[in-house]
């Protein structure tokens, strides 16, 4: 959510002096994201 409002008021044009694309950051912090859980879920003892 925080990358959208970001992205929406223009704040990575004026910090970075480019636009991220939508759809790399998207794959990126999806990846992270269903890594972390499929490293919790090997956690569990499941027979």
């Amino acid at each position: 959510m925080v990358y959208k409002a970001l992205d929406n008021i223009g704040a990575f044009q004026r910090w970075l002096g480019f636009q991220p694309n939508t759809k790399v950051a998207t794959l990126i912090f999806g990846l992270f994201h269903g890594l972390g859980l499929a490293t919790k879920v090997l956690e569990y003892n499941m027979s």
